[in-house]
């Protein structure tokens, strides 16, 4: 594939892509255009699997940041965009992703970018002054005078796949809490917080800079205190997050597993924070060893707590230490073994069972 651009009047036609190349990395799509105000494309993905493709653009030097709503559709479909404010009218590059993980491809045909046509607007009357441009907080949670991050030309609709999960956040002179993020939007000490209330951009290693600022009711500080001395309903508080993304290991490929940043609460300093993605449960279940267990070999036909039956969907089955089997979801609940513990007691024979020491069961016909 080239990277070569052609005029068209007030268009830029970009090559036509299609990308073996699996990698979440940002691949540059020909060089800067100059005024360039909107771009569409007809694109697609493999057809099958999870969809990763996504279109980007930045000034030069800058940050890359999503175009499309959403991912690459499995069967071909037209992508009309306009740039956001900070990227309109400027000189642009884009960019494209396909993906990492197994099988990934990405087709992007009759790419073309719009210019600005540099038509003037009539002159303003010497008694008629152009409203004044508001202006905006600063952005950079260092700054004097930072109140929190607010939406702008890098907020999402929807957040990448690869970032989904539960990460345990460990913030200096604060402990440790939980951050979920979801699709479509992000949990913070049982906060939501909207797409639109959220930064994001990708740097060019293909990691990911989320950045949110979000009120925490029913909480407050020693620095901070409402009318009357009295406590406060909430407190605001940010964070600026650079996540760096992991290729093989005990992650699945191209997950964020790790981060590093920032963190600011409303009337204090900042404190440096760190994280990493906490393993699911079915994660946990995927990697155990596995056993090979006869139907007339298994003493009991169904789970001991729940009931459902060995075969039931969805359902695995596992065996501890002692020999007892019970389903994923019960052996960690009813044994108390939700992490942080990582051991608990038998409830059939009162013996100590741990996580390491789970089996996943796989149940063979047998054989006459």
């Amino acid at each position: 594939m080239g990277n070569s651009a052609r005029h068209r009047g007030n268009a830029i036609r970009l090559s036509n892509v299609h990308s073996f190349v699996i990698s979440d990395c940002i691949t540059p799509w020909g060089g800067e255009i100059e005024g360039a105000t909107g771009l569409t494309c007809r694109w697609h993905d493999q057809g099958w699997g999870n969809r990763k493709g996504m279109v980007f653009g930045r000034t030069a030097g800058g940050a890359w940041h999503p175009l499309a709503r959403s991912v690459a559709p499995h069967t071909t479909a037209r992508l009309t965009v306009q740039l956001p404010p900070s990227l309109r009218g400027r000189r642009v590059q884009f960019g494209y992703r396909v993906g990492g993980g197994g099988g990934h491809s990405l087709s992007i045909k009759g790419a073309v970018v719009q210019l600005d046509t540099g038509a003037e607007s009539p002159p303003a009357s010497r008694t008629e002054q152009p409203a004044p441009r508001p202006v905006s907080p600063p952005q950079d949670i260092r700054a004097g005078g930072f109140r929190g991050f607010e939406g702008g030309a890098d907020l999402v609709k929807t957040l990448p796949v690869a970032l989904v999960g539960r990460y345990e956040v460990r913030t200096v002179y604060n402990g440790k809490d939980d951050l979920v993020i979801a699709k479509e939007r992000l949990l913070w000490k049982g906060a939501h917080v909207a797409p639109r209330d959220v930064l994001l951009t990708y740097t060019e290693n293909g990691g990911v800079r989320l950045r949110f600022t979000v009120f925490c009711p029913n909480q407050s500080t020693d620095w901070l205190r409402g009318a009357g001395g009295g406590p406060l309903v909430g407190v605001i508080e940010s964070f600026d997050l650079l996540f760096d993304i992991s290729f093989g290991g005990k992650t699945k490929l191209g997950l964020y597993s790790t981060f590093r940043g920032d963190f600011r609460r409303q009337g204090e300093g900042i404190l440096p924070c760190k994280g990493s993605r906490k393993e699911s449960l079915n994660d946990r279940v995927a990697r155990m060893p596995q056993l090979v267990r006869s139907v007339s070999s298994d003493p009991e036909a169904h789970c001991p707590i729940c009931l459902e039956k060995w075969d039931a969907d969805g359902l695995v089955q596992t065996q501890t230490e002692c020999g007892h089997s019970f389903c994923a979801r019960c052996v960690v609940s009813v044994c108390n073994m939700t992490p942080p513990n990582t051991s608990g007691t038998c409830p059939l024979c009162r013996k100590t069972v741990s996580l390491a020491g789970l089996r996943r069961v796989r149940r063979a016909a047998d054989v006459s």
